[in-house]
């Protein structure tokens, strides 16, 4: 967890970073709990801060995400099949952002299957650039540094040969970036309507989580709706999660990838099969 800080003093550091990152750091970026963030990461230590806020300022500049964000791909087919449905402050001018993933039900085979691992990859930074954009709103009118609540929604899990597969994989390359880049941005993950082998996901997932992260981490029981209802007011929150709010007004579902969607080789492509494999040793092959 971040490092208490009193404001006078946190406006001072933030102050001390701003001057040593002002010739890249964009308007619209440029706000005091934007750089507070990066602080609290970095435990108030101004050469880490500058050092790494740099490299995501130079990283945000390169895909021009503080004006259209033409440097990221857009994918469709993510944002259709594999939703994240922001469904707004956890209560009237409250500080927190509730964001459901619907992992559980979510084709995650089918959609790495019709895409680019790239491509998934740049529409969670869009859905990230997204929240960002709310959080920096709610910021801006409440004057508190805002934070989500992450809940992800295993209900539809099933467990298969291929699940630790893609936890290890896509799910943990993704979110290790996602980390990298939007410090300090959740603050609890919630996890509810857990199956029976929830000990195996997570004995999966703890090795590439960070200690001090693991406090974020809420695994919940079969109470999952009472809990929820302890950090959000139901007039907040859809129906399905014990809330007031028709779910259609707020909820995506995901929905399973038809099969003509997955990726195919175009006509006249290589054919494996009928390619001559070779073995060349390392350093006995001159390419000049």
């Amino acid at each position: 967890m971040s490092l208490f800080v009193e404001p006078e003093s946190s406006t001072n550091f933030v102050e001390q970073v701003r001057s040593q990152v002002a010739d890249i750091l964009h308007p619209r970026y440029d706000t005091h709990f934007n750089i507070l963030r990066w602080l609290q990461s970095y435990e108030f230590n101004i050469p880490k801060t500058v050092h790494n806020l740099r490299k995501h300022l130079k990283w945000r500049r390169e895909r021009y995400l503080d004006e259209d964000a033409r440097g990221l791909q857009r994918s469709a087919l993510t944002a259709e099949y594999a939703p994240i449905s922001i469904v707004g402050p956890n209560r009237k001018d409250g500080d927190h952002l509730i964001v459901v993933d619907q992992c559980g039900r979510v084709d995650i085979g089918g959609v790495m299957k019709s895409i680019q691992p790239t491509e998934y990859l740049h529409q969670l930074y869009r859905n990230f650039e997204k929240i960002l954009s709310l959080m920096m709103e709610m910021e801006a009118r409440t004057g508190v540094q805002c934070y989500v609540y992450y809940i992800f929604d295993l209900d539809g899990l099933s467990f298969d040969p291929t699940l630790l597969g893609v936890l290890n994989g896509p799910f943990r390359t993704s979110w290790q970036l996602i980390a990298q880049h939007y410090r300090e941005f959740v603050g609890r993950f919630i996890v509810i309507n857990t199956p029976s082998y929830i000990n195996v996901l997570w004995a999966a997932l703890s090795s590439f989580i960070a200690e001090d992260e693991k406090s974020r981490i809420a695994i919940t029981g079969k109470n999952w709706r009472q809990e929820i209802l302890e950090i959000a007011d139901s007039n907040c929150l859809p129906e399905r999660y014990g809330g007031q709010v028709l779910d259609e007004k707020i909820m995506r579902d995901p929905k399973p990838v038809p099969k003509d969607l997955y990726w195919r080789p175009r006509a006249g492509y290589p054919n494996a099969a009928a390619m001559h494999r070779i073995s060349i040793p390392a350093g006995n092959c001159d390419f000049s």
